[in-house]
């Protein structure tokens, strides 16, 4: 009985499918494309931090990086080796500020020496050559850096250190992911050799230096973070912070792409839908005959429900098989356009539990649609279907315009509409489709160039950073560079050593709305007040600091109470 009952669905199934050909091929398209985009867009959330991880193993990179004055470095990195929870350190990177000019262009540098070999645990990628020789005569600069100012490996430069100035050629494209290296970031990242490291000035014209470490048990993160922090000597400033903060960035863009792909995914299954709930009605009335036989002969509703079901849930489920495979390439691709823009290579992750996932929720929408359309069909006794076929209940809206209100041209339209559910529903279709993909491209491709080319976006707002000591500088700095040709404006930002919340940080003095120095909030709102602060992201994730908590901040010797207004993203 069962092997009949299976092989009459199949029969009646294949026969269905056979004459409305073009119903079949409309569902599995429009499954296809929901599988596809809600189901990249939710990988490609997921793959942008393991494609950060992936990389980091592949490189053997560090949890933490540390960075601080180039005097105390040495020191703190010899002290950071022998913590019992740090189990291998990165080379320690001197860091000069300076100028590189390429391609017709210059851009603000920070340089630091390369180690003759590449080191055990490092965060470089070199792209399209390989490590120069000690004592060549060549440079690696960052991709982001090299894209801006139209180079390629090959081209020479001049690179101005603090101690000199260096005509050289740039032998590769490097990729580092211990920098948010996104397009617009200042400065360039510069990597030269020794010998030219020392034709610049050496460590001794170095102002900065970072190193990373890594860490045993990364459950210790934190505490070994903490730690390190407090083996900095006193007013030393020093910056720790792990991976998360080269990811975090990128996190706008990776929530407004998932946010754009999963609501067009909807929008297409609302409209698969639509389709599937019409066609499913003008099925009932074109085979009521049909139906109303096989009802005659035994069959129970339920079993004339699984028929219909499979009719239209065959093509779904083919729809979203298709779908899964698109979805995997769509998400490849995506993943890949914007992992590159921090220099690490892409990897897909949780891509067979997600998309069984909303390949399930597809399918059990497609077959709740069939439901829906079926439900006042067991209310027509197969008698009434056999003599006079099956006519679906009117709605509200419908027996409401039947019984004579309103106008005769809404009864006209909502008779017409009601009349011919099929071509109703793929109207339906087609227009909710058409317009939610001219939405999508449009507010993708404003998104998209937005984020690239508007640089509060990045950070800071400025072409140029001068960086000195404000005891040591002239009074009239500022003027200075006020009053030379070509600036347009200039901005005094003021560094101090600060105590916020009990944790040893940076406090940096800003007018809230200024022109030249924007931060992307990530939470929370800008400065109003003068009892107000912003709070880096890093900072936010190590201490627990969040918007709305007033906390403790003394510069000096003078402590305040503050309000964190939010919570900011800075990539300077």
């Amino acid at each position: 009985m069962r092997r009949r009952r299976a092989r009459a669905y199949l029969t009646f199934g294949v026969a269905s499918i056979r004459q409305r050909w073009w119903e079949a091929a409309v569902q599995v398209g429009v499954a296809l494309l929901a599988m596809a985009v809600v189901g990249a867009g939710l990988v490609t959330a997921s793959s942008v931090p393991a494609s950060y991880a992936a990389t980091k193993l592949r490189l053997n990179g560090p949890d933490l990086w540390v960075g601080t004055q180039s005097a105390a470095a040495p020191a703190l990195y010899a002290e950071v080796a022998r913590l019992s929870q740090v189990s291998a350190t990165t080379p320690m990177y001197m860091v000069q500020s300076g100028v590189v000019r390429a391609g017709g262009k210059e851009l603000p540098a920070a340089i630091s020496p390369l180690p003759d070999t590449p080191p055990l645990v490092g965060s470089l990628t070199v792209a399209g050559g390989a490590w120069p020789a000690p004592d060549a005569n060549v440079a690696l600069l960052e991709r982001g850096a090299a894209q801006s100012m139209g180079v390629d490996p090959g081209s020479d430069a001049t690179v101005v250190g603090g101690g000199g100035s260096v005509c050289l050629r740039i032998s590769a494209e490097v990729r580092d992911i211990s920098h948010a290296s996104y397009p617009l970031s200042t400065p360039a990242l510069v990597y030269v050799t020794r010998s030219v490291w020392q034709a610049l000035g050496g460590d001794a014209a170095a102002t900065t230096a970072r190193f990373g470490a890594r860490i045993r048990d990364l459950s210790q993160l934190r505490a070994t973070a903490l730690a390190i922090r407090d083996l900095a000597p006193a007013g030393v400033p020093i910056a720790i912070n792990d991976g998360a903060l080269v990811v975090e960035g990128l996190q706008p863009l990776v929530l407004a792409l998932e946010g754009f792909l999963v609501l067009f995914g909807l929008f297409g299954l609302v409209a698969c839908l639509f389709f599937i709930v019409g066609t499913t009605r003008a099925d009932l009335i074109r085979h009521a005959r049909t139906l109303g036989i096989l009802r005659a002969t035994g069959w129970s509703l339920r079993q004339v429900r699984w028929l219909l079901m499979l009719q239209r849930g065959a093509p779904v489920l083919l729809g979203v098989l298709v779908g899964a495979v698109a979805a995997v390439a769509l998400a490849g691709w995506m993943t890949d356009q914007v992992v590159q823009l921090m220099g690490l290579s892409a990897a897909l992750d949780a891509a067979p539990l997600v998309l069984a996932g909303t390949g399930a929720v597809i399918l059990l929408a497609a077959l709740a649609a069939v439901r829906l359309a079926t439900r006042g069909f067991g209310r027509t006794s197969p008698g009434a279907t056999l003599a006079a076929g099956y006519r679906q209940p009117p709605s509200r809206l419908a027996g409401s315009l039947e019984v004579g209100r309103g106008g005769i041209g809404p009864r006209l339209g909502t008779s017409l509409l009601l009349g011919r559910p099929g071509r109703t529903s793929t109207a339906v279709a087609v227009l909710l489709l058409g317009l939610v993909t001219v939405i999508f491209s449009v507010i993708t491709e404003a998104t998209l160039s937005s984020f690239g080319s508007e640089p509060s976006t990045w950070g800071y707002a400025y072409d140029w950073r001068v960086d000195y000591v404000k005891g040591l500088a002239p009074a009239d700095a500022q003027h200075a560079l006020d009053g030379t040709a070509g600036i347009a404006a200039s901005l005094p930002v003021y560094d101090v050593n600060a105590t916020i919340d009990g944790n040893r940080t940076d406090a940096r003095f800003v007018t809230p709305a200024q022109d030249l120095l924007r931060f992307h909030l990530l939470t929370g709102r800008t400065i109003t007040s003068d009892s107000e602060v912003l709070i880096g992201a890093g900072l936010a994730a190590s201490t627990g600091l969040a918007p709305g908590r007033s906390v403790l901040l003394q510069v000096g010797s003078a402590p305040t109470t503050v309000l964190i207004a939010g919570v900011y993203r800075e990539l300077d």
